[in-house]
């Protein structure tokens, strides 16, 4: 059974891997009028006999997400079991969680972590791994939830649950603006092309800001809960937003108008927990998101179709609470608490492997530039997975309790400012930085020959015995 409608739409839709439509001819119209309705078709459901592979990492879950009778961290006899700590670098300036992270888009060394300690911080690395120096961005009434750098990397701005916007110079930490008019900021995100910012909000609202003048464009209004997340589509010509009201809005930026609500019968059923976008421009037109209610969907926004359903697991099972396209192979990932990672392939609507953890996935990332997936878990760690095989080929530990964020930094396209790299089947290595419950953000480096012999430890140790 293929998981994806056929009702006649374009080669694109039907495939999700060829072509594509970059909203040009949309960008051009008025969008005045467009109806808050669903539009989902019969969207047909993955069933378990559409598993290809199941594979398991760890011992085998209990009850709550995974966690054994025994504490994370703790032996048999309760005594405290050491972590080897892979990170070649790690930033303890926060006093308590570190929420989110970001790295800056020229300089792959600089990152802003945002924490529950009221606080942001701008950090550097050294070549030698060592954190270099790091400016407090403080001034925040409550929780730092968001964080994130301008395309440029001049710019850096962060939210908090107080209400409150503030950006700042990159490179001096200086503060630049202070912005108020929302209540608590769930969600930032940057413009693909310039210094426009996006921020969602507890009260439903999303607002797009001109951050260097530190002005307000437009707020988009029509959510009836808690914004979730944000986004502009990879073409930056659309605003996508989700919310705990069961919907994705696409949104028109130059107007303000709602050019399309999904939502309703075929679509989530409660809060819409993610949100991705295909990271190829000629496909930017599509867009993922997951939920509570265990699904995930992949969207065209020009189109206003829903394209593709993925049930992650069964309803009351758990939630997706990471989605993202492969760049590399018409393949898409949903990660969820029920401690799966499963990868799909978009042209047959099947699941081509379940890679299971012995806890929930907070987040998931794929590689620029091959088809591996990093995961980040409850139980502290980092995981590679290739999404050929659904074999996990490397783990990083360090963390002594949860990830709560995680990005993929390419040093090397980075640098040359741009993105992706690794032509002709080069491995591009990469830099994995990540926020945890336990007041601190590493950063490892990928490939680690260390890495992958834990990998294969633990997968050896999955096995079942003859």
């Amino acid at each position: 059974m293929s998981g994806f409608e056929d009702n006649g739409g374009s080669a694109e839709e039907k495939s999700m891997g060829q072509g594509g439509d970059d909203m040009d001819q949309e960008d051009q119209e008025v969008a005045a009028g467009v109806a808050a309705g669903g539009d989902n078709g019969d969207d047909e459901f993955m069933e378990a006999g559409d598993i290809a592979a199941e594979f398991e990492i760890g011992d085998g879950e209990e009850e709550g997400g995974g966690a054994g009778a025994e504490e994370e961290g703790e032996g048999e006899a309760g005594a405290e079991v050491e972590v080897e700590d892979m990170a070649v670098a790690t930033f303890t300036g926060h006093s308590d969680a570190v929420y989110c992270v970001a790295v800056h888009p020229k300089n792959p060394s600089q990152f802003v972590t945002g924490g529950g300690d009221d606080k942001g911080f701008l950090w550097t690395i050294q070549d030698d791994g060592a954190v270099g120096g790091s400016c407090e961005l403080g001034g925040h009434p409550d929780t730092v939830s968001a964080v994130g750098f301008s395309l440029d990397g001049s710019l850096v701005a962060t939210g908090c649950f107080g209400g409150l916007l503030k950006v700042w110079e990159a490179a001096t930490g200086g503060l630049k603006h202070v912005l108020e008019g929302q209540e608590d900021i769930e969600c930032l995100a940057w413009h693909t092309l310039g210094s426009v910012l996006l921020t969602g909000s507890q009260d439903g609202t999303v607002w797009m800001w001109e951050a260097t003048a530190g002005t307000c464009m437009q707020v988009f209004a029509g959510h009836e809960s808690k914004v979730s997340c944000v986004m502009f589509t990879t073409s930056g010509k659309a605003v996508v937003t989700a919310s705990d009201d069961a919907t994705v809005r696409v949104w028109a930026p130059r107007t303000g108008e709602c050019r399309h609500s999904f939502s309703g019968h075929g679509f989530h059923v409660g809060s819409v927990t993610c949100l991705a976008s295909h990271p190829n421009h000629a496909q930017a037109a599509l867009v993922m998101s997951g939920g509570e209610d265990g699904t995930a969907r992949v969207m065209h926004v020009q189109n206003k179709r829903v394209v593709g359903t993925m049930v992650h697991c069964d309803a009351g099972a758990g939630s997706v609470e990471a989605v993202g396209f492969c760049a590399t192979h018409p393949w898409v990932a949903t990660g969820g608490t029920d401690g799966g990672m499963k990868v799909w392939d978009t042209v047959s609507g099947t699941c081509r492997h379940t890679c299971l953890h012995p806890a929930a996935v907070t987040r998931l990332e794929w590689h620029p530039a091959a088809p591996l997936v990093f995961t980040a878990c409850v139980d502290g760690n980092v995981r590679v997975w290739d999404a050929r095989t659904g074999v996990c080929t490397s783990l990083f530990t360090g963390h002594t309790d949860m990830i709560l964020d995680m990005r993929l930094v390419d040093p090397r396209s980075q640098a040359a400012g741009a993105g992706g790299g690794g032509g002709g089947g080069e491995v591009v290595p990469l830099l994995v930085v990540t926020a945890s419950d336990d007041n601190a953000s590493k950063v490892f480096r990928w490939p680690s020959p260390g890495a992958e012999a834990a990998a294969a430890t633990e997968t050896a140790a999955a096995r079942p015995t003859a």
